[in-house]
């Protein structure tokens, strides 16, 4: 009866803490769109926060040099990933004729800036900055702590509710 106790105020404390969290998500969400015209100027103030962030949290991240061979790697990887979501979009738009709005909206920010600056922006900003947050800090850490496939996974997972919570999914 006691461990049955318990138990329950645990779940409770649980469920609880659930609700406050969802409540703080969704306030956090509600603050995180700010006017579209604005979004590039978010995006980049929102890399240049996370790669520090990243670049203060875990100082081995500092010390690492791109090789020639890593920019290869990472163009390759780019074009990889452009033919994916390139395939993903026709799909969705198929499967889910009701997205094809979303999807243009995605798209229509492409407009906001000079095609020149997004790229810069992208190149030089958010594009490491993510790498560096998500991949090296975030994840870094999860492999440490938790072994590098399940690391994988629980870093997969917060990138993904990052996204969910700010409806950039």
């Amino acid at each position: 009866e006691e461990v049955e106790s318990a138990a329950r105020r645990r779940t409770a404390r649980l469920l609880v803490r659930g609700r406050e969290h969802r409540d703080r998500l969704r306030r956090l969400r509600s603050d995180l769109p700010g006017p579209r015209a604005r979004f590039w100027q978010r995006m980049t103030k929102t890399g240049l926060i996370l790669g520090s962030a990243a670049l203060v949290g875990d100082r081995s991240l500092r010390s690492q040099r791109l090789e020639p061979a890593d920019l290869a790697l990472g163009g390759a990887i780019a074009a990889g990933l452009y033919g994916v979501f390139t395939v993903g979009d026709k799909a969705a738009r198929v499967v889910m004729p009701q997205g094809a709005q979303d999807i243009g909206n995605i798209y229509q920010l492409r407009q906001l800036r000079p095609a020149p600056e997004l790229a810069l922006r992208l190149a030089l900003v958010v594009a490491p900055a993510e790498e560096l947050f998500w991949r090296g800090l975030v994840q870094g850490e999860l492999s440490r702590r938790f072994g590098p496939a399940r690391g994988a996974v629980l870093a997969t997972a917060l990138y993904g509710g990052a996204h969910l919570c700010t409806g950039n999914a």
